[in-house]
């Protein structure tokens, strides 16, 4: 059904290499499926390490364009427990690539639960929120574009529930203890018009309480979001406002994306995304994201990103870098 696949919009980075996985085993009861990605590209030097430094200032190193290697791993098992009911378990690692990075593995998701196409899913561990499924819809670039805010952002210790009826798609989360908050409560709801009409609305609140790193602030957010149509086909259009209010801080943010794609029968896609932020009316994120992908099959694209800054930045009295990638992804 068009509507149970509205759950898989809070995974989409996940969802998106698990497509490609391999199934080592499959029984009628079990099965489990093995895959992940390995990734070259080549990044201009502030998409590489974020460098301050203007190419102008006669500084070489600053400004030599830099080939990257990247690897993922992730496994994905279910197993039934009813004839409803099964349960689930998911984890993908960001794998070391490089000689310097050797024997590095950073979790990127690890969860197990239950799901049931009668009762919704319930998912325990990392993640992200129940209020990324509020926002997902202008996350869909493969390097730049989503950064206007950090709500609904991948968390550890989460405990999710996620169900559909009919047109609705709903989330409830609740984040426990972590080395980055106190807890966190979330939620979520979508409404899509029709299958004809693939036009969806969503509405999202989280609340947190004590981030760590950034002083025990707590704060509060409030995001909407509309999108139209789907990223794999045809024309898709998104559109996100969220306000974030940080108790006992000068940090309240307004963020607003928009992003516009088309994709072609022939593997090729193009997108365009604006991004625009403020932190008490001062201008925080000011940029365009443009990209352009092509499958070479159903296992392999190469693309081109670029970041492109606007308008100045207020804190630092310039616009930002302009960052730029080029990559080849093969996707197992």
């Amino acid at each position: 059904m068009f509507y149970k696949s509205l759950l898989s919009v809070a995974v989409i980075a996940a969802t998106m290499s698990v497509a490609n996985a391999a199934t080592v085993y499959n029984s009628e009861s079990a099965k489990l499926a093995v895959g992940g990605r390995v990734a070259a590209n080549l990044n201009s030097v502030f998409a590489d390490n974020g460098a301050s430094k203007s190419c102008d200032s006669g500084d070489k190193d600053e400004c030599k364009v830099k080939l990257a290697g990247s690897a993922r791993l992730h496994i994905d098992a279910e197993s039934s427990i009813t004839k409803d009911i099964s349960a689930i378990a998911f984890a993908e690692w960001q794998v070391g690539a490089t000689s310097s990075d050797n024997g590095k593995f950073n979790t990127r998701y690890a969860y197990v639960g239950l799901k049931s196409d009668s009762y919704g899913q319930v998912v325990f561990g990392q993640r992200e929120d129940a209020f990324y499924n509020a926002l997902s819809g202008t996350d869909i670039f493969v390097d730049y574009g989503f950064s206007t805010t950090d709500a609904g952002s991948r968390n550890e210790g989460l405990v999710v529930y996620e169900h559909s009826i009919k047109q609705f798609d709903f989330a409830v989360s609740y984040e426990t203890e972590s080395s980055k908050v106190n807890s966190g409560l979330a939620g979520a709801v979508g409404y899509t018009i029709s299958e004809e009409l693939p036009l969806r609305l969503s509405l999202g609140y989280e609340t947190v309480d004590g981030v760590k790193n950034k002083g025990q602030d707590s704060y509060d957010s409030v995001g909407f979001g509309v999108s139209y149509g789907s990223t794999s086909t045809g024309l898709y259009l998104a559109a996100i406002y969220a306000k974030t209010d940080v108790d006992g801080s000068s940090a309240d943010t307004d963020s607003y994306e928009a992003v516009a794609a088309y994709s072609f029968d022939n593997g090729l896609s193009v997108k365009g995304g604006l991004e625009y932020a403020e932190t008490n009316n001062d201008t925080a994120i000011s940029d365009l994201v443009a990209e352009v992908k092509y499958y070479l099959n159903d296992n392999v694209y190469t693309y081109a990103e670029a970041q492109i800054g606007l308008s100045d930045i207020d804190e630092t009295k310039e616009r930002s870098h302009d960052k730029l990638s080029v990559g080849l992804h093969y996707n197992f």
